[in-house]
């Protein structure tokens, strides 16, 4: 006679085990190979997609300023779709730390424009990045004979512009420097957020005034850190911080005022 077995006692304790520990680590080796300035940019670096026969879908991870930092594969289909799953694209830019992304994918077929679920798509992947602060800077479509399609620019991406106020998503915050000679030593330090086209401008502007003399040791530089609240400033900085000081006052025994006599 087979025997019943035994039901769980819900009552006992339970018994100690082991969870498997995971660690990853990042590890990069020199700088990233290309600034993604414009979709142009993306288009030509992944040129090579335009002459597969299968459609791939990849996603490049940018840093702070704009630098591709990981290019990754992440899926190749038929000739007419290939898997696009958002948490996959995520999970590579959570994992290289990264800023922004960029997901580029071909069309076998030579044809530039966005279907219905390339549209879809890029909606769902804006949204599950903005659950982890990572911006979506475009989705770029790319042909045959450099053709591309680029979602930003074409207005597909107007939840792109960036934290600036400036409409282009590949424009990029910098720290701008001089020290004017004219009428005094006055050194100018100014935030301004740029697209490439105007920081060439500006650079060349720079150029210019120092070979002229008018100003001295002209710098201008990607800024990479988030701009400090006041709060954070005066901590940062204390010796800016002109606000009154309260002083507390000495508080008096609880049973009210007491009077010394001398020679008591």
């Amino acid at each position: 006679m087979a025997s019943t077995p035994r039901r769980p006692d819900p009552t006992a304790p339970l018994r100690p085990f082991r969870l498997q520990e995971v660690k990853l680590r990042l590890v990069r080796s020199g700088r990233p190979p290309f600034t993604a300035r414009c979709a142009g940019d993306v288009a030509r670096a992944l040129r090579y997609l335009a002459s597969e026969v299968r459609e791939s879908l990849v996603v490049l991870c940018l840093n702070a300023t704009n630098g591709v930092i990981c290019l990754d594969r992440v899926s190749t289909g038929g000739v007419g779709s290939t898997a696009a799953d958002p948490a996959e694209i995520i999970r590579t830019a959570l994992l290289v730390a990264a800023r922004a992304l960029i997901v580029c994918h071909n069309h076998p077929s030579g044809s530039i424009e966005p279907s219905a679920d390339d549209r879809q798509v890029t909606q769902r992947v804006r949204e599950a990045a903005a659950l982890f602060h990572l911006a979506l800077l475009d989705h770029v479509i790319v042909g045959t004979e450099g053709r591309y399609y680029s979602f930003a620019e074409a207005g597909g991406l107007p939840q792109a512009a960036s934290a600036g106020g400036h409409g282009d998503p590949y424009a990029l915050t910098y720290l701008v420097s001089w020290i004017e000679s004219q009428p005094g030593p006055c050194t100018v330090i100014e935030r301004a957020h740029l697209v490439p086209a105007e920081t060439a401008k500006i650079q060349e502007a720079l150029r210019q005034l120092e070979a002229a003399g008018r100003i001295l040791r002209p710098s201008i530089l990607p800024d990479e850190q988030p701009p400090l609240s006041y709060r954070s400033l005066l901590r940062r900085y204390p010796i800016l911080d002109t606000r009154p000081r309260q002083h507390s006052a000495q508080r008096e025994p609880a049973g009210g005022t007491q009077l010394r006599l001398e020679g008591a």
